[in-house]
């Protein structure tokens, strides 16, 4: 059942990647995120408050240290993905999982198998691939939006690692909920701080109904992702790689609406990333 829940929410987040393309396209990044936040946490509070008991000060800072990594990740994510190519950025996403597995045996002292290094080795000379496409299109890897793209994957890789610690000892729902809300108060302050010192360093804001969107669907993704993780039998390393698979989502979109170019190198780059991520994951 946690692996029909793990495609659900692959599903619901790719999606989402489309919901926040749209929104961040010739608008302000701050001001995206900062009203998405407080729409996901307003559709969470008749969904996760009910199932909530009270938490002491240490539970909410270990939940205050998601929150962060979420925020961080969501920050470097949407400046990055408003000057980058769907159809690179979404690849560059479904790396993830194998940053994950990584961090499990640099963290963990997990061992990986000689089958599991060769998906390794897959994945990354499939994003080398993405590398030359991308000098192709101006879009070098030492290109700040790039690299903003890969903090961003990295720092929600780091929180995937997080998530199965919390939910060991956390409620799923008061998860969800707290950090949710705390990064919309985070970026409240944020935006107020910048806003106080130079209004126009905000940038010009219009508000787009996939705004909306995001919330809906990252709410909807993580209630899935959370039921699953918190199954007994659930596999962080197996659950992460199919929730990235929702990566063809947003490319087919970059294919057929944004008509992003070198389709075909990009298509078998990708690919190549599921299918070594994948691999890692079942090995």
């Amino acid at each position: 059942m946690w692996i029909l829940f793990g495609f659900i929410s692959a599903f619901l987040l790719g999606i989402y990647e489309i919901c926040k393309k749209k929104s961040v396209q010739d608008n302000a990044v701050l001001l995206v995120l900062c009203f998405s936040m407080i729409c996901s946490t307003l559709l969470l509070i008749p969904i996760a408050v009910p199932h909530i008991q009270s938490l002491d000060i240490k539970t909410h800072l270990l939940i205050f240290i998601k929150a962060c990594m979420i925020l961080g990740s969501g920050l470097c994510s949407y400046y990055g993905i408003k000057n980058v190519p769907l159809t690179i950025a979404s690849p560059i996403g479904a790396t993830r999982p194998m940053w994950v597995i990584l961090g499990a045996v640099i963290i963990f002292g997990e061992r990986l198998t000689p089958f599991q290094w060769c998906a390794i080795s897959l994945v990354t000379i499939s994003f080398f691939v993405f590398s030359t496409i991308g000098k192709k299109e101006k879009q070098s890897f030492n290109n700040k939006y790039i690299l903003l793209v890969i903090a961003g994957m990295l720092l929600g890789a780091a929180s995937g690692l997080y998530d199965k610690y919390l939910l060991r000892n956390i409620n799923r729902y008061a998860v969800q909920f707290y950090y949710a809300l705390e990064q919309a108060v985070m970026m409240l302050i944020i935006v107020s701080f910048i806003w106080c010192g130079n209004k126009g360093a905000v940038g010009n804001f219009k508000w787009k109904w996939s705004i909306v969107g995001i919330s809906l669907f990252w709410v909807t993704s993580d209630l899935a992702y959370f039921y699953a993780l918190s199954q007994p039998d659930a596999m962080l390393s197996i659950l992460s790689a199919i929730r990235r698979t929702g990566t063809v989502i947003p490319f087919i979109y970059g294919v057929l609406v944004m008509r992003d170019t070198n389709i075909v190198p990009k298509a078998i780059a990708l690919t190549g990333v599921l299918i070594g991520v994948i691999a890692l994951a079942l090995g």
